[in-house]
């Protein structure tokens, strides 16, 4: 689980999930819903939210409700969060948590890629693979999980993109999936979004809209209001996917639910891969500062038994890598 997952008012159960704050069941039938001991509710409604260790209802420091400065995009992370967390500075300095370096499931998922790049993907090979990958993650659920079944390149590439993005959320490949697929300058040369900074402008907010309101709230943070009444919280709707597993949310800032934080950008001339290091260059002169393509061009003439469709696959901007075969070639 990636994102630490929260409640609305459009859940079948949300009834009873307010009254087990209550009556003191909160913790025993909604443990998803708890991190590192209290309840996570973004809401902009919720000033309180129920605190494990008292069972009472305390300020909430998750909600635009009571905090100017809660998650900036309404969320927060669920990965790699454990309860136990053992404090940094008072345990030698030693991280708590065993960071992956090589996940089992980035094998699986670049080897599905490659075989449908290379259009040879079989069933087999997706539930060995995507599909393995899905149970797992709906293992225990009692929910059925969405099996990816054989379909055109096309169609697999997309779905294969938008679970390497999920899959592997904050772990740090990202972007380098991105430079391996030349969509970079898709991906990076649009706005980074936030929510607005509305909030109620006080902790001490009841929680009430109109004249049973105690404070007069902004027409801004009405309209943050009026995205969790809709069930759209927190970036405003279902944005529409790209063949590439681009999401466009252009469309809800223009609702006014969410905002620009900054612009960025890239250049597909000369970002795609890094430059060739000075001293490396100055052992073999046949190295040149070569775009992208001419690159894999040359990639593929010293070693032609590579197709060029793994070239595409393999993490080709790892230039110690490359380097250390042309060389060895």
């Amino acid at each position: 689980m990636t994102i630490q997952p929260f409640k609305t008012k459009y859940s079948a159960d949300y009834a009873e999930y307010e009254q087990s704050k209550k009556d003191g069941t909160f913790p025993e039938k909604y443990p998803d819903y708890i991190t590192l001991g209290y309840e996570f509710n973004p809401s902009p409604y919720a000033n309180t939210v129920y605190e494990v260790s008292t069972g009472k209802m305390v300020v909430n420091t998750d909600s635009k409700a009571s905090n100017q400065h809660s998650a900036y995009n309404g969320l927060i992370l669920r990965k790699f969060v454990k309860d136990d967390w053992k404090d940094f500075n008072n345990y030698n300095l030693k991280a708590d948590n065993c960071y992956p370096y090589l996940r089992y499931a980035e094998v699986l998922m670049t080897y599905v890629e490659a075989k449908n790049e290379m259009g040879q993907c079989t069933q087999d090979d997706l539930d060995k693979t995507i599909n393995l990958i899905r149970e797992r993650a709906y293992r225990e659920t009692g929910i059925a999980y969405p099996r990816v079944e054989v379909q055109s390149q096309e169609a697999l590439r997309k779905i294969i993109r938008m679970d390497r993005r999920s899959e592997f959320a904050f772990e740090g490949i990202r972007y380098r999936d991105l430079l391996r697929w030349r969509i970079a300058e898709k991906s990076h040369n649009k706005s980074m979004y936030y929510l607005n900074r509305a909030w109620s402008n006080s902790a001490n907010w009841n929680g009430l809209t109109g004249s049973e309101s105690n404070i007069e709230l902004s027409q801004d943070f009405i309209t943050l209001l009026k995205n969790w009444d809709e069930g759209n919280y927190p970036i405003g709707g279902i944005p529409t996917i790209d063949e590439n597993g681009l999401p466009n949310l252009a469309p809800m800032e223009t609702a006014g639910y969410i905002t620009t934080f900054y612009k960025m950008s890239f250049d597909p001339k000369k970002n795609y891969l890094w430059p060739i290091p000075a001293n490396d260059i100055l052992v073999n002169g046949n190295l040149t500062h070569a775009y992208f393509n001419d690159f894999k061009v040359v990639c593929t003439k010293i070693i032609p038994l590579v197709p060029t469709v793994f070239l595409d696959t393999v993490h080709v901007w790892n230039r110690k890598n490359i380097l250390e075969v042309i060389n060895y070639q």
